[in-house]
């Protein structure tokens, strides 16, 4: 069965420091950052997973981080052919803000989500408060929208042959990664503990974490399943259109 994977492009964060994403490292350097999500086909079937940022005027009236050139998933979504009602299976990596929007757009589907994931965000420690979406000006969190069509698992979990979703604690306590096996191997899309292919290839944490414990165990989980990563941040990403085919070569 043909399995493909389509990175969607939200928009992006500017200027942002990159020691924030590789821990102690490259202090002082900006980058701009991008804000992804992925499709997966399967034959017929659709996964997202994650579900974006916010509707492009309705992130300008929020006091999160601005996003730059914002996208409606409506459009992205749109640009491959698909409509929120074609996807009926949602994988939320965690439940940040810029991961975990436009819930309301897919009222149908099964949303799957860690356990820990959601005992944490309904009482995070203060730092995570943002992230997780508490504001007055912003209304309530995000994740709320798919509260009820939420799958809730504990720990790994094999969805098909082709797709299994991993518990990777680190970034958050209910991180988990999506491994698809596609015909050029297998790929973990590792979401923001691995906002950077630098994360990756450097084996250095994001400093945004709960615990470098458990993220280190995650990347040596990781190493163990995967053949390539797809990280949560990183621009140079949306050089491939398409993951999961073999790419032809001169």
């Amino acid at each position: 069965m043909k399995i493909t994977i389509t990175p969607l492009y939200f928009g992006k964060f500017e200027d942002f420091e990159k020691s924030r994403f590789t821990h102690q490292k490259d202090v002082g350097t900006k980058l701009d950052v991008a804000i992804l999500a992925y499709l997966i086909r399967r034959g017929e079937e659709l996964y997202l997973v994650d579900s974006g940022t916010p509707e492009p005027e309705l992130a300008k009236t929020m006091d999160n981080r601005a996003i730059i050139d914002g996208r409606s998933i409506i459009d992205i979504l749109a640009e491959h052919n698909v409509k929120p009602e074609d996807i009926n299976t949602v994988i939320l990596t965690h439940v940040h803000w810029d991961h975990a929007f436009n819930l309301n757009y897919f009222k149908h589907a099964t949303i799957y989500v860690q356990k820990a994931e959601l005992q944490y965000a309904v009482a995070p420690l203060w730092l995570d408060i943002v992230p997780y979406g508490y504001s007055k000006k912003n209304g309530q969190p995000c994740w709320f929208d798919g509260f009820m069509q939420m799958k809730v698992m504990d720990g790994d979990y094999i969805l098909n042959e082709d797709i299994s979703v991993y518990h990777l604690p680190g970034h958050t306590p209910g991180m988990q990664g999506v491994l698809v096996n596609t015909e050029e191997g297998k790929y973990m899309i590792a979401s923001d503990n691995l906002p950077l292919y630098d994360n990756w290839e450097s084996v250095r944490p994001t400093a945004v974490h709960v615990s470098i414990q458990d993220w280190y165990e995650s990347y040596l989980k990781i190493r163990d399943l995967a053949d390539f990563i797809l990280p949560g941040h990183d621009m140079q990403v949306m050089t491939r259109s398409l993951y999961g085919i073999k790419q032809e070569t001169k």
